[in-house]
């Protein structure tokens, strides 16, 4: 036998005192035995803080029977875990049955030789070893997962602060705006979950919210005069606005690969300079590649009019198709300088309108079932 499991704790429970002894004799050589003659006696010794890690139970005694006292175990949260292999001189395929479905984990019928009772015992003592072993290996990663969304927040609680001032300086409103709709992007990702056509992590969950919330960095390209401009923006105007996704982008992705791209090329906007240094030291996190595809395409349309690649349907990235629900829904419901705002219904009207042409209608439709959720999170978040 593998001395690994020398001091496992057997408890045998039988009423016949020569079954008791053959088991006694088989076993202990290789465990701690503990005996009782009757299920009541068993029961209050799993009442003990001294538990067995595996009980050999008979099925017909006097009192409690086998299947009574297996019953009681399973219904007892503390030592339901414990394996129970019945002994017993029934061979019958229906006895055998209701035992395991009881919960009994194998049958040993008497009488016994004492090679197949010790390789029984083994087999079930080394697959709880193993059960322990996967419940450790999973706690361990859960809690690895726990670090790593902790320092993930970390890194989003210091970059989104940043972009929150950055985008206050362009007008108070527009970093509610960014951390409303990483929400809603969040709503939509687990929505996609409870229908079954997704199964995002809560690692992934935090990352892709976090990316969403970066893509508001890309007005930080934008010159003061164009964002903050009270009238309708000129032709020329807009050329300028289309390119911000691109350069945005571009610029997170250059400067991520390469350290040596010169700071003169952003001397115009220092804190620009200063928010995609900060992403390049949290780069080691996936959501940075995610907020460069949102970055990107987030303008593009499902009819193939939009900017800046004038991608169409399904080539337009996932999560960015997502996000310019989300930000369409914010922008509509968001009181500008240059427009008022509109009621929740009048924008989810708008929405369903745009489907098919602006937007994709399989995400209107997943929008469609959660936009309560979207004019809650507005309502209250609306004033952070």
């Amino acid at each position: 036998m593998d001395g690994a499991i020398l001091l496992k704790k057997v408890l045998i429970v039988d009423d016949s005192n020569l079954n008791i002894a053959c088991a006694r004799n088989a076993l202990s050589a290789f465990y701690s035995i503990t005996t009782a003659t009757s299920g009541d006696e068993a029961l209050i010794k799993l009442a003990d803080d001294n538990l067995p890690d595996l009980i050999l139970l008979d099925v017909e005694m006097p009192g409690l029977s086998g299947f009574q006292t297996i019953e009681v175990i399973k219904k007892t949260p503390r030592i339901r875990n414990i394996p129970v292999i019945f002994l017993t001189s029934l061979n019958y395929a229906e006895s055998q049955h209701k035992g395991l479905s009881l919960g009994a984990v194998d049958y040993v019928l008497k009488p016994f030789t004492a090679p197949i009772l010790q390789k029984r015992v083994e087999l079930h003592l080394r697959l709880v070893d193993q059960a322990n072993t996967l419940a450790s290996i999973n706690k361990q990663l859960l809690s690895a997962v726990d670090e790593k969304t902790q320092s993930l927040r970390d890194v989003q609680g210091t970059v989104l602060r940043f972009i929150t001032d950055q985008l206050k300086k362009k007008g108070g409103l527009l970093g509610q705006n960014s951390n409303r709709i990483s929400m809603y992007m969040e709503s939509m990702l687990q929505e996609l979950n409870n229908t079954g056509k997704a199964n995002y992590s809560k690692l992934n969950l935090s990352a892709l919210r976090l990316s969403a919330q970066l893509h508001g960095m890309d007005n930080n390209s934008i010159s003061d005069s164009i964002m903050l401009k009270g009238s309708p923006i000129t032709d020329a105007e807009f050329e300028i606005l289309k390119s911000h996704t691109s350069d945005c982008a571009n610029a997170i992705s250059q400067y991520l690969m390469d350290d040596s791209v010169s700071e003169q090329h952003y001397e115009n906007n220092p804190d620009y300079l200063l928010l995609i240094e900060m992403i390049r030291l949290a780069s080691d996190n996936d959501f940075i590649a995610h907020a460069v595809e949102m970055i990107r395409h987030h303008h593009e349309k499902w009819d193939g009019t939009g900017y800046p690649d004038g991608m169409h349907g399904d080539n337009i990235p996932l999560l960015a198709r997502i996000l310019a629900v989300c930000e369409a829904y914010d922008e509509l419901r968001s009181e500008r300088s240059y427009k008022d705002s509109y009621s929740h219904s009048v924008s989810v009207d708008l929405i369903t309108q745009a489907s098919g042409t602006s937007f994709d209608p399989a995400v209107v439709d997943l929008f469609l079932t959660i936009d309560d959720l979207f004019n809650t999170i507005f309502i209250e978040h609306s004033f952070d």
